[in-house]
């Protein structure tokens, strides 16, 4: 589904990233954001597909990420419990 937007008296063509639904929360979007900005593509990867799946994710190995990128990834995961419940 695709939706317009009008800026600056021209049209711009919006592509819904989830065209199933919006599954992905705000703090999620977030987190992938963040991980992907400093450089943590994969990680960031693994994230968005576990919380697709309605899982909790887990780093499989310590990173150097700031406390408020961990504390995102940590409500992410409340959101995607509170999504499945």
């Amino acid at each position: 589904m695709a939706s317009a937007l009008a800026t600056n008296n021209r049209a711009i063509l919006i592509q819904d990233i989830d065209p199933g639904g919006d599954n992905m929360k705000t703090h999620q979007d977030k987190a992938v954001w963040e991980l992907c900005r400093q450089g943590f593509h994969g990680v960031a990867a693994d994230a968005e597909a576990a919380w697709e799946k309605g899982e909790d994710f887990r780093l499989n190995e310590p990173l150097p990420l700031a406390r408020e990128i961990m504390e995102l990834i940590r409500i992410a995961n409340w959101e995607c419990a509170s999504q499945s419940a």
